[in-house]
């Protein structure tokens, strides 16, 4: 059955040697026609007294030969033991290829094999990179520099490619091409999730807006009392107009961070905060810098 020769469709030899190099042992049961009904009703929905009855007799010994005790060894493939989750991406894989209303030809199952092997390459090797991001940047470790992040995310990359390149795989370079650029793109998303998620636990970026708007409040305190003494009345009431337009701002933000209402007006704020900042740090800093922990959202849009 699994001999190759020249008179075949390139289809079936290509079949013929994948399956013979995938697998250490194989064994073959033929079962009779399930029955006319089966084949060629549109009502048939699967039950049992529709079945020929060779068909179901023949069944009672595939059964046994498949799910006995003694038979249920782990599936071995390219050498490697098949854990359970990539044993379920070949069952999900024929499940489609079978759930057709015509019999599927010998080159469709072959796609459906090689696509569960890339797809389980590909899971394994997402698996390692996540595994790998979670000690480093995990939701129970601290905050970690944006540079730091970077290279641990190369260093993981790197290793989970290494992973897919390391599996033997089905269907060609053209075909574990297309998963590779697909499980680089997985692991692109991962990652700005992760560093959406490392970004919230930076102190500083937590508290620039309220810092901001805070010393606009004490500025206005100081420019008021200040004018008060020169007696300086046009100047005074700038002085108060900021503190409490300040103030308002803040009260505003605080309570959005609280509550979680008025998501889109504390975003505005946010944006208020940075905008003065900016402002400070190019007209008023001697070196136009921030220091390092302040500019973590710059270094990111650098990148």
């Amino acid at each position: 059955m699994f001999q190759v020769n020249e008179n075949q469709h390139e289809e079936l030899k290509t079949l013929r040697r994948e399956i013979k190099s995938f697998f250490a042992k194989l064994s073959c049961f033929l079962l009779p026609h399930p029955g006319m009904k089966v084949a060629t009703s549109p009502e048939f929905n699967g039950k049992l007294s529709d079945i020929d009855a060779e068909f179901k007799k023949q069944l009672k010994d595939l059964v046994p030969m498949l799910l006995a005790p003694k038979n249920l060894k782990p599936k071995v493939m390219s050498g490697e033991t098949l854990k359970a989750k990539e044993l379920f991406h070949y069952i999900k894989a024929y499940m489609e290829v079978f759930n057709g209303s015509e019999l599927p030809v010998p080159q469709t199952i072959l796609e459906a094999t090689a696509q569960a092997n890339n797809l389980s390459a590909v899971a394994e090797a997402r698996e390692v990179y996540e595994t790998l991001m979670e000690e480093a940047a995990g939701g129970a470790r601290p905050y970690l520099p944006a540079d730091a992040l970077a290279r641990e995310h190369r260093r993981a990359r790197d290793k989970a490619l290494h992973s897919f390149h390391a599996r033997k795989k089905m269907g060609g370079d053209a075909k574990a091409q297309t998963y590779e650029e697909q499980l680089i793109q997985e692991l692109e998303e991962y990652f700005e999730r992760l560093r959406a998620q490392n970004e919230s636990k930076n102190i500083m970026n937590m508290i620039k807006t309220p810092v901001v708007f805070a010393a606009v409040l004490v500025l206005g305190f100081v420019v008021s009392v200040v004018a008060d003494a020169v007696a300086l009345g046009p100047l005074r009431l700038v002085g108060h107009v900021l503190s409490l337009a300040a103030f308002v701002m803040l009260s505003i933000w605080g309570y959005s961070r609280f509550t979680g209402h008025l998501r889109d007006t504390s975003e505005q704020l946010d944006k208020i905060a940075m905008t003065l900042r900016n402002y400070i740090i190019q007209n008023i800093s001697p070196s136009g810098r921030l220091p390092e922990a302040m500019t973590t959202e710059d270094n990111h849009k650098r990148e």
